[in-house]
């Protein structure tokens, strides 16, 4: 048999591993009924406690998300091949280049990348440091002073494993939504950008060809104050914004119903002076998105950017 079984029940290679099959349940577990220093604490105190205090002393330290989360895996290789003793390991050229190609798709399975080496040497510095006070705490002796490098202070303590194990996955699970959520920011920065440089056509001038029939997002804001008034997404630009904002009925144009209904622009009384606003007054931009998904989520942030004056009803 090549494989093992896990907790979860996958049969997993480690000599061959499927990315796929890398589970957070699965490594949560098996570390946290996996001890330290081969068994020789004074008390049981699990892999996964050491990786849990890893990832908050990376937090104390204002490390990024990527840190925090390399912290909380760095061990995670052991779930699938078990622990070796440091003077052992290093004599193990094999089992190390199994471990390391582990644990880099550990790594980058939950991170989306490997971590660079900057990123490494903070990881292990961590690593180290924890380990001196693990030894200070746990050991009857200690292996140098390095504990008092750390900038958390906490305590060595038992723990039940499956507390441990609901700890570590929500500490996993909270830190990748983090860099997740950082990932989404920085792509809507980008598309936020992409937006700002599209081309701004004048009501005033705009014809059907200066529109393409296309999926999209589009902003309509005032000349002379650069508010923006309405964001919007369409399945048709073209007829969206020519046909039914500025030659439809109110029905077809919330744009239009809102200006006519605003106690703040007392001069717009009907639909007609309502259209005329928008050709004195008002410039578009837009960007092409065929997604539908992305459509909403980019009406949602540029609404929030440009802080828009007019917003749907809520039901």
């Amino acid at each position: 048999m090549s494989y093992i079984t896990t907790v979860t029940g996958k049969h997993f290679d480690p000599l061959s591993p499927d990315e796929q099959l890398i589970d957070i349940v699965d490594i949560a577990h098996a570390l946290s009924l996996t001890c330290r220093a081969n068994g020789h604490f004074r008390i049981f105190y699990s892999v996964a406690q050491h990786s849990i205090a890893c990832a908050k002393e990376a937090e104390a330290r204002g490390c990024s998300p990527e840190i925090v989360l390399g912290c909380l895996l760095h061990d995670g290789s052991e779930a699938y091949l078990s622990d070796v003793t440091r003077p052992i390991k290093k004599e193990l050229s094999r089992y190390l280049e199994i471990e390391d190609r582990l644990q880099n798709m550990i790594w980058a399975h939950f991170i989306g990348r490997e971590p660079t080496e900057k990123e490494r040497r903070t990881i292990f510095e961590i690593d180290d440091e924890m380990l001196s006070m693990e030894f200070h705490q746990l050991m009857p002796e200690d292996i140098n002073e390095d504990y008092k490098k750390l900038k958390r202070s906490f305590e060595c303590a038992y723990a039940s494993p499956e507390s441990i194990e609901a700890e570590y996955i929500r500490l996993a699970t909270d830190t990748g939504k983090r860099e997740n959520m950082k990932e989404r920011m920085a792509e809507g920065v980008r598309i936020a950008e992409r937006f700002l440089d599209s081309k701004r056509i004048l009501f005033a001038e705009l014809k059907p060809s200066d529109l393409p029939e296309r999926p999209g997002v589009y902003a309509i804001f005032r000349r002379d104050t650069e508010e923006n008034l309405y964001v919007g997404r369409t399945k048709n630009l073209r007829q969206r914004l020519y046909t039914n904002h500025l030659h439809g009925p109110v029905t077809n144009a919330r744009l239009k119903k809102y200006l006519v209904e605003d106690d703040g622009e007392p001069e717009v009384k009907d639909l007609d002076v309502a259209k005329k606003y928008l050709k004195e007054y008002c410039y578009l931009q837009f960007v092409v998105e065929d997604d539908i998904m992305k459509r909403g989520r980019l009406e949602g942030l540029l609404s929030y950017l440009f802080h828009v004056r007019y917003m749907y009803e809520e039901h």
